[in-house]
């Protein structure tokens, strides 16, 4: 396991830590308004397992979970205090954070299908469910973009062409 996710605790101890999604430098955390409504309810779960964990007999399996929970919650609340909330824009023809899309693939092994999914911040994207960070290449190559233009980006090795079809918010 690498390093990143380990910690030591005070026992000197590894105890494994989940990181947040990568943010690159220099980037707003940029959040929809139901992506920091998931975080603020995260971070009330995650200090409600804290206190059950700091109540619990002090063995070193619950030290090691306590260190886990600590470091955990102040990761979370340094990613809540960055969010940056975006609301739907007034121009709403155009791509932005919180806009769902279809677009049509124009190359790659994909051409000739569509795709639907929305623009959301880092913590709440989940391509399976359809929820594409704006860090994202396709996010990138479509934000300002509007219905009928192209955007391309890498996948990989291969370059990707898609069409916006549609813009929702």
């Amino acid at each position: 396991m690498s390093r990143a996710f380990v910690k030591e605790d005070a026992s000197g101890e590894d105890v494994v830590v989940t990181h947040r999604p990568p943010l690159p430098d220099g980037v707003p955390n940029l959040v929809t308004p139901a992506g920091l409504a998931a975080l603020e309810g995260e971070r009330d779960e995650r200090r409600h397992a804290l206190q059950a964990v700091a109540a619990s007999e002090p063995t070193p399996e619950g030290r090691r979970q306590l260190a886990a929970a600590e470091e955990e919650l102040e990761l979370l609340l340094g990613r809540i205090a960055t969010a940056q909330v975006v609301v739907p824009p007034h121009d709403r023809s155009a791509v932005d954070v919180g806009a769902t899309l279809i677009v049509r693939y124009l190359t790659g092994p994909q051409a000739g299908r569509t795709a639907e999914f929305s623009v959301v911040g880092v913590d709440e994207a989940d391509p399976l469910d359809g929820r594409v960070a704006f860090t994202a290449p396709v996010a990138q190559a479509l934000i300002g973009k509007r219905v009928g233009a192209d955007g391309a980006f890498k996948a990989g090795s291969v370059e990707l062409v898609v069409r916006l079809e549609s813009v929702s918010y």
